[in-house]
């Protein structure tokens, strides 16, 4: 494989949501969620944020610590499924942030599987050598899509970012091997019906389609 890690960054908006906060909020405890999770407490950005401003203040970090500018950056890759828009993806708001135009800008929607999925890609990318450093970002932004009466989800995520440089140069760590699948017919253990194709915002006959659920 030919993907090496040059630098990462994490960003984490600093508000925070405790376990005493969503006692007063669902039913639930401290005890509970710490017992089943070990969660004490979530990142939760300000209102008018998108995924890419996390990704962006994860992805200077990681910019800087490789000494990398983003004018060098030869693809960006935003794994998410909390993009700022349909369209266009939070990976083209990330290069309007960084100012790192003229290179291809994508996004990977694959939930939790995405940092996996990503590294993959960029390794294929990097392979080719057409490629010589990319920047790949994980960034959600799951408090917008969360029902906060629905101890299910709510006590599970938060809001938060981590971005990395990827190069086929020697690094401070490579990838050695990996293994990705999938099984389409779980789809409904984690997801979203409204607000796609399908079921539009604007059409929804129940108005709850529009937050994450679990199964």
């Amino acid at each position: 494989m030919s993907l090496y890690i040059q630098a990462l960054a994490h960003y984490a908006p600093p508000k925070r949501l405790t376990n005493a906060d969503l006692e007063k909020m669902v039913e639930t405890n401290d005890e509970w969620i710490v017992t089943r999770t070990g969660i004490r407490e979530r990142a939760i950005a300000e209102s008018g944020l998108g995924a890419s401003d996390l990704a962006k203040e994860a992805s200077l970090l990681a910019l800087g610590k490789a000494k990398t500018l983003s004018t060098e950056l030869d693809a960006i890759i935003v794994a998410t499924c909390t993009p700022d828009t349909t369209i266009p993806g939070a990976s083209s708001y990330l290069q309007s942030h960084l100012n790192a135009n003229n290179c291809p800008a994508f996004d990977i929607n694959a939930a939790c599987s995405g940092f996996v999925y990503g590294l993959e890609v960029a390794d294929g990318l990097l392979s080719t050598g057409r490629y010589k450093k990319i920047l790949f970002s994980c960034a959600e932004l799951f408090s917008s899509v969360l029902n906060y009466e629905d101890r299910n989800t709510c006590i599970l995520f938060g809001d938060a970012a981590g971005s990395l440089v990827l190069s086929n140069e020697s690094g401070i760590a490579k990838l050695i091997a990996a293994y990705s699948g999938g099984d389409g017919n779980l789809i409904e253990l984690l997801h979203r019906p409204g607000g796609g194709s399908k079921k539009p915002s604007h059409k929804l006959e129940n108005e709850n389609d529009i937050f994450l659920t679990m199964e």
